[in-house]
């Protein structure tokens, strides 16, 4: 099943960073026919092979609000049959293409409160709305040989900084425009906000309670995965070999806290302790029947109108990525986020801040040397047609085909599949 990918990493670093006067490129990257994925073969994938995971996470615009039926400009029905966009979606016949080699599944539940299935099938159109997970999977799909599980585990309007709030996460204080200091709680305080110097009056939500229900519900699925992809393997692991390996890091990880490098010394102490994770989690999958091997994030507008959760977005952004990878014990998994379409570069409004958020953890920016190569951010606003994140984009299914698109192709690259 391994296919060659036609969407190379350099056209998507292109994407990304030439701005507004990429519009007719993204047009063009829908419509030309080499730059297209085939349509899928129909062909199962190498069940022998661990179910290469990937969950994503935000709110209500990952979700997905992108109309499919109807002849009219904004749906995915005028958008595959009349501007002939997304040919992979649609066969010679005129239906629309399934992927045997990647399951669909979305779950979906409010805080604590428990597990609604939406969504358990091959990847194919499906129901009235897409979200951007078209696009990731059949990417995704395409460039991987193994079993691909789409996973999507959030709902609506929620917030990074208080609802998804990561476990960890430090309060903050913050002062208004009218020079009102706000007390913002760190993970699993409550309220949401108070006035500095009051007491604060407990409410039934908690910082990170969403955060929390969300990850429940994701490792719920996993716990019974071959409900989720049929045929799925197991394999029996030597508890002694693991056992070996996670005191091995243990005791590098101890030696690093007391030890003095030179930069030499530090680059390889990393990569001794990369070479051990990495044969751990093979390990690992090779139990659970499946690896986590990357995240999609698509949030950002519930923040973006408070101007104290925008101005902590980076900070909490850069934690819940290494949050992620720690609570499903995923070291190197991949990562990649989108921005607001909505909002261009250099913008100073709070959606400016969450853009500017995304930018600064890309791998690629050189911020944060420990993204480099596993996170990469989508610059969306040259790709949605039109629309704010909080109106949905006017449920134009090219927005979020075209953000799924570039989500997926940004995940293959980090993954070193794109050509």
């Amino acid at each position: 099943m391994s296919k060659p990918i036609l969407v190379t990493s350099l056209c998507w670093i292109v994407l990304l960073a030439t701005g507004e006067s990429i519009t007719p490129a993204a047009e063009k990257i829908n419509t030309d026919p080499g730059r297209q994925l085939p349509d899928p073969d129909g062909k199962p994938a190498d069940m022998s092979k661990p179910v290469q995971v990937y969950i994503l996470l935000g709110q209500s615009n990952m979700l997905g609000f992108g109309r499919v039926a109807g002849d009219k400009d904004g749906t995915l029905e005028h958008a595959t049959k009349t501007k002939k966009l997304y040919p992979y979606l649609v066969d010679d016949a005129g239906n629309w293409t399934e992927r045997k080699d990647v399951r669909n599944v979305r779950i979906m539940g409010s805080g604590l409160r428990g597990m609604r299935g939406f969504n358990n099938e091959w990847m194919t159109i499906k129901g009235g709305k897409i979200g951007p997970e078209i696009g990731i999977g059949h990417h995704v799909g395409h460039a991987t040989d193994a079993p691909v599980l789409i996973l999507k585990s959030c709902i609506g309007n929620r917030a990074l900084g208080w609802d998804l709030l990561p476990p960890g996460s430090e309060g903050f204080e913050f002062t208004d425009a009218k020079g009102v200091t706000w007390v913002h709680p760190g993970y699993k305080g409550t309220p949401e906000r108070w006035v500095k110097g009051t007491e604060p009056k407990k409410i039934n939500w908690y910082a990170g309670m969403q955060y929390d229900g969300d990850i429940a519900r994701a490792k719920k699925v996993l716990s019974e995965l071959d409900k989720y992809y049929p045929g799925v393997k197991k394999t029996k692991v030597d508890t002694a070999k693991v056992e070996v390996l996670k005191t091995q890091i243990a005791a590098k990880e101890d030696f690093a806290r007391r030890a003095r490098f030179t930069r030499e010394g530090l680059r390889k102490h990393k990569a001794e302790v990369a070479a051990i994770r990495k044969e751990l989690a093979s390990l690992q999958a090779a139990a659970n029947g499946y690896e986590i091997a990357g995240f999609f994030w698509w949030q950002g507008d519930r923040d973006s109108r408070s101007a104290a959760l925008s101005s902590r977005y980076e900070k909490n952004l850069v934690h819940l990525i290494k949050q992620l990878r720690k609570d499903f014990n995923a070291p190197n998994a991949k990562f990649v986020c989108a921005s607001l379409g909505q909002t261009k570069k250099g913008a100073t409004d709070g959606g400016g801040k969450i853009l500017d958020a995304m930018l600064a953890v890309d791998g690629k920016s050189g911020k944060y040397p420990e993204f480099k190569g596993n996170v990469a951010s989508v610059y969306s606003h040259p790709l949605s047609k039109g629309g704010s994140s909080g109106g949905h984009y006017n449920r134009n299914a090219e927005t979020y085909m075209n953000v799924g698109e570039a989500m997926g192709r940004a995940m293959v690259g980090l993954l070193g599949r794109s050509r």
